[in-house]
């Protein structure tokens, strides 16, 4: 159950949907997240048996999340250190994916996949919470250098 003032995904607000995911593209063409979801899972499966699986997986919770059936929270929530942004995680025996992705207000149809990555889960837990940090920094990066992004002082 969702409390009353929290935030909820549009993944998970059947009533605004169907969406359309987009990956972010930088403008010089580098940094597809489409290509770094398939670079996690070539380093993170063994057989392409493990792979197949993984992507459809990828892909299944995906499509749910067009559909604005996700639950939240447990499936798509707010990313901590950066508000404007939702992480969708996976877990593949042991190594959590994730994928951070912004719902822009000027799209309200959009989901924009910014950055997929392996969480580290080795290490103190301060450097386990820095090295995610970064990655949450990086995604929230690409979409202040997007179309999409709402502007300086201005809220999602």
């Amino acid at each position: 159950m969702v409390g009353p003032g929290r935030r909820v995904s549009r993944t998970a607000r059947p009533a605004g949907a169907p969406y359309s995911w987009h990956d972010h593209v930088e403008p010089d063409g580098e940094r597809v997240a489409e290509n770094e979801l398939d670079a996690c899972l070539q380093t993170g499966c063994t057989t392409q048996s493990d792979y197949d699986m993984c992507i459809e997986e990828v892909a299944a919770r995906k499509r749910r999340a067009v559909a604005g059936q996700l639950g939240p929270p447990e499936d798509a929530t707010p990313v901590r250190t950066q508000p404007l942004l939702w992480e969708i995680r996976w877990d593949f025996q042991g190594r959590p994916l994730r994928l951070y992705h912004a719902e822009p207000r000027r799209a309200p149809a959009m989901l924009l996949a910014l950055l997929c990555h392996w969480k580290r889960t080795s290490g103190r837990t301060a450097q386990i919470e820095a090295a995610q940090d970064g990655q949450m920094s990086e995604a929230a990066a690409r979409y202040g250098r997007s179309a999409f992004h709402p502007g300086r002082g201005e809220s999602d």
